[in-house]
């Protein structure tokens, strides 16, 4: 017997979907760092925003919790992320590769990556039991954070990853 809250992996994991949720971060995090992210950050995206056993970790913050806050409040977000990161590269590489191609993102000269459709409407449900728009909103959220972090050595440094 299956939930209705079970995740649907081929709905959720698709290059479309994820497209959509690096394009919510990419404009979130724009709104600090017009410059755009570092390609490397959008790799900590998916496998952080579609995973049903995180989702709670973005519960009683906001975007003034900041990033570091929430890895102090949640160290569970470290276990086992390398694993999950390397589960998800072909995901994320096919992600941006679908948002590069639909407009979406672009993959600027110098390894930024850039949300570049301004006033996209989501064509999500409103309800934030819907895993879709928790995941999106978990994406801007981090977007929101990460961008005032403003160095993705120390981003990887705080999540014990290094590249």
């Amino acid at each position: 017997m299956t939930s209705a809250k079970t995740l649907d992996l081929f709905a959720e994991t698709n290059p479309a979907f994820c497209a959509l949720t690096l394009a919510m971060f990419c404009q979130r995090f724009q709104e600090k760092q017009k410059e755009g992210a570092e390609l490397a950050i959008l790799y900590l995206i998916p496998p952080i925003c579609l995973s049903l056993e995180l989702a709670d970790t973005f519960n009683g913050t906001n975007k003034n919790t900041g990033f570091l806050m929430w890895i102090e409040r949640s160290p569970k977000v470290l276990s086992g992320l390398a694993e999950r990161i390397n589960a998800s590269l072909e995901i994320t590489t096919d992600a941006v590769r679908f948002g590069v191609l639909l407009g979406l993102l672009s993959l600027e000269p110098d390894g930024r990556v850039k949300f570049q459709k301004a006033g996209m409407k989501k064509a999500l449900p409103a309800s934030s039991d819907n895993l879709a728009v928790g995941a999106i909103k978990r994406a801007e959220r981090l977007g929101y954070w990460l961008s005032e972090v403003r160095s993705s050595q120390t981003i990887f440094n705080a999540l014990g990853i290094s590249i």
